[in-house]
Parts: C-alpha cells; structure tokens; sequence
C-alpha cells in the first residue's frame, strides 16, 4: 500500500515520521452501476481495492449501494488449516491478521439504512464482502435503522455498539456481541441490549421540537479508558442543552464511562463545550472518535465530522481535529484542555486525499497507524444543488426587477432592465400608472419606424420569455430549497425518511441529473 503525501504531519507535534507510518485509506461510495442485489441473499463476493499514488478505496459490491459510517477495525483470530493424507490428518494452528470493516449501507435497495455490511482482508487490498451482515429486528429500539458501529474487545468477546433508531425515528445506544469476529463464520449473539439513551444524560435534549421531536443521539465510538483500568469510555454526538435554550439546531461530543468489567452499566461524564456550535462552527458535528500519536496513549487527539460544509466553506473542511493538552485525560471535558479545531486536509498540507468526507476511523497497528473516510455522494451533490439554487434564485431577483420590484433587483440588472423595459423599470410607479404608462409606450413604439418596432418587439419577447423561465426556476428553486431543508440536517426530515436522504424521489432525480457517476465526481475532485 503506497503511503500518503503529508501523512507524517500527524506524528508527535515537533518531530516528523517516517511516511510509512502512517497510512490513509478513503471508502468511497458508488461502484459498478446496475449491480444491486435484493435483501435476503447472501452470497459472499469478493472485491479489490481501487488503487490511487496515495489512497487506495474500497467500494461496496452493489454499484449503487453507499458506503457510510463505519468501524475499521483489527483482529488476529486462531486459525486452524487441515490437510488429509491417506496416511494421516494434519493439523496446523496459527493466527489470522484481518482488517475489518463493518459498515452501514445506504442507496439503491438499501436506502433505508437497515443494514450492515462486513468485509474483511489481509491487506486492505483483496476483500471478501458479506453484504447482509446484520440487519434490524423487532427488537423495539433499533426496529427502524441501524447507523454507525463501533467494534471493542472485552470479556473475551467482541462487541459491536451502534445507533439503534425506533418507530418514531428517536435514536439510542446499544451492543450485540460474538464470541468471534472472523468471517463468514461470525454470529452476533440475542439479545440486542440498549445501554444508554438521552434521558440518561443531565444534558442531551430527547425529542427536541428544531429537531421534529426526533431524539439525536448517536454515533458511539468505543475505547478503553487509559486511567481507570477495565473500564470503557463511550464517544458519541447529541443535541445539547445550550443549544436547546437557544433554539438552534447543533449536536456536541458527550462521553460516558462503564464500571469496571461491565459493558451494561454507564455513567454521565457530560459533554465537550469545545465541540459547542458557537466553538466549531459546524451546525451539525457527528462521528466524534479519538486516537494517539503512534499508539502512545500520549497527544490525543479528537476528530469529528461536521456532516456537510458549514456556510461559506466546502469539501476540503468536513473534517476537523482538537488536540489534548499534554498529561490531561482524553475523559476531561475541560475547555482550556482543548485546542480550537484544526482542518485535517490543511494540517496534512493541503493534500486531497481527505476531501469531501464525510466522517472518519482509525486502526492502529504495531508500526503504522491507518486513518479512513467515507464520502457521501448526497452531500457532494446537495453542495452543487446548493450553487445551482443560488443561481436561480440570483435569476429570479433580476427578474422580478424587471417586471418593476426594484427592491429586490440584483446588482447590475438595472441597466439591462432599462434597454429591455423602460417602463417597467419604473418601480416607483403605482401598478395601473405604470400599466398606462406601458400603453403608451407600446403606443409609442408602433409609430415608431419599422426596425425600431422590430427590435423592441424582439426586446419585449426576449423579457417575457426570462419571466417564464425565472418563475418555473423559482417554483424549482422552493421546491429544491424544502427538499434540501429537510436534508440539510440529518435529523431535520419528514418522518420515515432514511438518515441524510429525503426519500424524494424528485429529489434523486435531480440529483441523479447533477453526475451520471458520483465516483468519477470524487476521484476527479480527489486527484
């Protein structure tokens, strides 16, 4: 796997690292199109990494299936290998180094976020994919959606946390468990046990009204708590008191510690103010994880989303960092122990690698550490939808000054709307004034010579045409603005929908007329 351009930048702050040291990995999102398969069969496939001079992506089997939050994760499993002789059996025991990724699938037949995908490989490169991993139930807290897993160790067991989201779109946290994670052979064990929720917490809000009465509480990361042995913390994003009280939208990074040995029981930490809206700038922050430099348990560093780019920004800041004062713990919600965020892809020296994505993990291994991003396609296009609406409504505004609302004329259209309609520049005039004013002016102009009449005919028909397509651009720009509205903010969405996706089909639509390819989109933009 080749290494990453500026990658050694992450390295204890100070010192540089070899660039073999850390690795990145980018999980796109579209593959082959037309491959979809429906839910129910579970073949295994086999897939290759596409390989880019500094990222290698790995694609989802079906072509128009997404890959978005994810666990990436390493395991060494015992592995036995038989080989029969007519003499004898042999029996040869050794270990089984696996990258993991589990993944939440979303688009085509799976928009509706019900299931999980596994793969797993040797060498990031060659992947075995089992599709259907694991998918909703009946069970009552995770009966709508399954969203974002977490893979931890404990007891002799790998547990894998994820957001379980009801009937009534409210999100929680909670665990299922296997006695091996390997491959195919990997069986999450009953029940599905829900471990912490909102009203848990003396700070996240259940069924904020901005919101639409939707709980937001989700994205749990795991990780062993480096000062209170045998316990875990749990990293996830909520909407907040503060943000509540001031009747806006914004989710922060809570955190909750276990008792020792136990995965069940949980207790509030609170929240991070320096993941507060008013700090970050990122209106909707989710898939808070943390790591160390090189393993070291020292120069911690939390990372985060921002779900989309914050107004005024684009694709190269959807990723940010905080890092930890030296000696203070990662569990310490301390502002002053907190660094304002710092954009990934500028830390890194502007290399692209990081472009666009939409969240992020890390693995560490002995020698290496490896730092991985998905891209939602949704966003890329909502960004271009956002452009292509703004165009459109600049449109509109001019024409509208056109047909006499000067208040809301656009700079620069007066001149036109003068030498195309001088009378109806006039905005100052009452309406039937100006009306009679338009008479005798088209009075004016039928005495007027032939060619004269000519060209502000052509002048007049030109203007009414623009009317037309300004008033059709306007009922697509509401239209698209409601859409988007309700898109924009993943929890911000008419009941029923899939997480970051309206379930418009209008809206796919469009989209889909924006890139024929969302992949070709990103590696051009990646490149």
């Amino acid at each position: 796997m080749a290494p990453t351009l500026g990658a050694d930048r992450l390295a204890d702050p100070g010192s540089l690292m070899k660039p073999a040291m850390l690795l990145l990995v980018c999980l796109a999102l579209a593959g082959w199109p037309h491959a979809s398969r429906a839910q129910g069969s579970t073949p295994l496939l086999h897939t290759s990494s596409e390989i880019h001079p500094s990222f290698w992506v790995y694609h989802d089997p079906d072509g128009d299936v997404s890959v978005k939050e994810f666990a990436f994760f390493r395991n060494a499993v015992t592995h036995l290998d038989t080989v029969v002789t007519p003499d004898s059996v042999v029996v040869t025991v050794h270990l089984r180094e696996l990258f993991h990724l589990i993944y939440q699938r979303s688009g085509g037949l799976h928009i509706a976020e019900t299931t999980f995908g596994h793969a797993w490989s040797p060498d990031l490169l060659h992947w075995t994919v089992d599709t259907l991993a694991f998918a909703v139930d009946t069970t009552w807290w995770n009966r709508h959606h399954v969203w974002s897993p977490s893979l931890i160790e404990a007891n002799g067991r790998t547990y894998m946390f994820y957001t379980g989201v009801d009937e009534h779109e409210d999100q929680r946290l909670g665990y299922v468990s296997t006695a091996v994670l390997d491959t195919s052979n990997t069986v999450w064990d009953s029940p599905r046990v829900m471990v912490w929720q909102a009203e848990n917490t003396g700070w996240a809000v259940p069924d904020p009204a901005i919101y639409y009465g939707q709980t937001q509480f989700r994205d749990s990361y795991m990780m062993w708590d480096p000062d209170h042995p045998g316990c875990m913390l749990m990293y996830f994003d909520a909407h907040d008191s503060i943000d509540f009280n001031l009747n806006q939208g914004g989710l922060v990074v809570g955190i909750a510690r276990s008792d020792s040995g136990s995965v069940d029981v949980w207790h509030d930490l609170g929240f991070f103010p320096s993941t507060l809206k008013s700090v970050t700038n990122v209106p909707q922050l989710e898939g808070p994880h943390l790591f160390s430099v090189n393993g070291s348990g020292t120069h911690w560093r939390m990372m985060f989303s921002n779900a989309g780019s914050p107004p005024g920004e684009n694709g190269h800041t959807t990723i940010r960092f905080e890092n930890l004062v030296p000696g203070a713990s990662p569990a310490d919600t301390t502002r002053a122990n907190w660094s304002q965020p710092v954009i990934l892809e500028q830390y890194l020296g502007n290399v692209p690698t990081a472009f666009g994505w939409s969240g992020s993990e890390e693995v560490h291994i002995p020698g290496a550490d490896y730092l991985g991003g998905f891209v939602d396609r949704l966003h890329r296009h909502r960004v271009h939808a956002r452009e292509l609406e703004r165009q459109r409504l600049h449109a509109r505004r001019a024409q509208r000054h056109v047909r006499g609302r000067g208040a809301l004329a656009a700079p620069g259209c007066d001149a036109r709307a003068r030498r195309l309609e001088p009378a109806r520049a006039r905005s100052d005039v009452p309406d039937r004034r100006a009306r009679g004013a338009r008479g005798e002016a088209r009075g004016v102009r039928r005495a007027g010579p032939p060619h004269r009449h000519a060209v502000r005919g052509h002048a007049r028909k030109r203007s009414d045409a623009r009317a037309l397509g300004a008033r059709a651009a306007g009922r697509d720009a509401r239209r698209e603005r409601r859409v988007l509205r309700a898109a924009h903010v993943r929890g911000r969405k008419p009941r029923g929908a899939a997480r970051g996706d309206p379930l418009s089909a209008r809206y796919r639509s469009f989209l889909k007329n924006l890139s024929s390819s969302a992949h070709d989109f990103w590696s051009a933009a990646a490149l």
